[in-house]
């Protein structure tokens, strides 16, 4: 559909771009749609204060009321060597009452024909469903390939194999309060041994884990000689009293032993913390052989869910 400022009603449906005033009510549809109590300070931190630029929001209006959403926010790339702005695709959600009407696609439609007009690069990490729409209806992606996921059961084992204590080298890591200067420079180390890579600057991890509203991350660094050369960010989640550890981003230097370093200090702190099991999603593959090593498996997420109900007995396991 060939989307103009004149032409943004599709069957009683406004398709439109977000303006102030706005916020409260996306917010709203946003913790009914994900069951969440996402408070507004987290909003505007996602959409309003990202140091790489101006979020695109674009909205599903029906009787004066926000149906539907897609958020774009800006992020910086590196491809070889060069910084382009491109734009992540997320918060996609529409009224549950509203399903099934194709306003989804619509709004997604909306929504690339201004990328075009404001030449954006578009990234996204879309579930199965949406990457359908995308591809069968669409027509849009090219697919770079599928995320793994891993997870390691074993952290109250009495038989903790690679990741007992006696293994750690603890005196190259620090504990990590804010992103300063050195991790620049670190970035532009590790910069280099990757062709294409969000760039990770002090700017972004600063904004991406630091200012984050409620944000409960355990961030930790490697060192040689005062220079970071990696680091692992973590953070515990407990539902129905069961504790699951993440690991939501690791980045080194080349060097599997640095990996290996950040990924037995992650695991030895999740056990102190009493976690049951710990998770994480890679598609580097150097890293992903670090964690097989470490006792880690590779598992589909209903794998993941029904391993997690026999061992622990607990009803809703799959909201991760």
């Amino acid at each position: 559909m060939d989307y103009t400022k004149e032409n943004m009603r599709v069957d009683k449906i406004l398709i439109r771009d977000f303006v102030e005033g706005d916020e409260i009510a996306v917010n709203n549809l946003f913790n009914s749609t994900f069951c969440r109590k996402r408070p507004m300070d987290e909003w505007h931190w996602k959409f309003k204060q990202n140091p790489a630029g101006e979020s695109y929001i674009y909205l599903a209006e029906k009787n004066n009321k926000i149906i539907g959403h897609i958020g774009a926010i800006p992020l910086r790339v590196s491809i070889d060597g060069d910084i382009f702005v491109a734009y992540q695709y997320l918060d996609a959600m529409v009224e549950s009452s509203s399903r099934k009407e194709g306003i989804f696609t619509n709004i997604l439609s909306y929504s690339l024909s201004q990328a075009k007009v404001n030449e954006m690069l578009e990234i996204g990490f879309p579930k199965k469903i949406v990457y359908d729409i995308e591809t069968a209806k669409l027509n849009i992606v090219h697919g770079l390939g599928e995320v793994d996921r891993y997870i390691n059961y074993n952290l109250l084992s009495t038989n903790k194999g690679n990741y007992n204590p006696a293994f750690l080298k603890t005196s190259s890591i620090f504990k990590v309060d804010i992103f300063d200067e050195r991790f620049d420079l670190f970035w532009e180390k590790v910069s280099r041994e990757h062709r294409i890579s969000l760039v990770k600057d002090g700017d972004y991890l600063n904004w991406r884990y630091i200012m984050k509203p409620q944000s409960f991350y355990s961030i930790f660094a490697s060192q040689d000689k005062n220079e970071v050369n990696g680091f692992v960010v973590l953070k515990t989640v407990e539902k129905m009293g069961y504790k699951k550890g993440c690991i939501v981003d690791i980045l080194s230097l080349k060097g599997a032993e640095i990996i290996q370093e950040l990924l037995l200090y992650g695991l030895h702190y999740f056990d102190n913390q009493g976690v049951n099991l710990v998770t994480t999603y890679v598609k580097d593959s150097f890293v992903s052989k670090v964690l097989l090593q470490l006792g880690f498996v590779k598992v589909e997420n209903e794998e993941i869910t029904k391993k997690y109900n026999i061992e622990k007995n607990v009803v809703s396991s799959s909201q991760f």
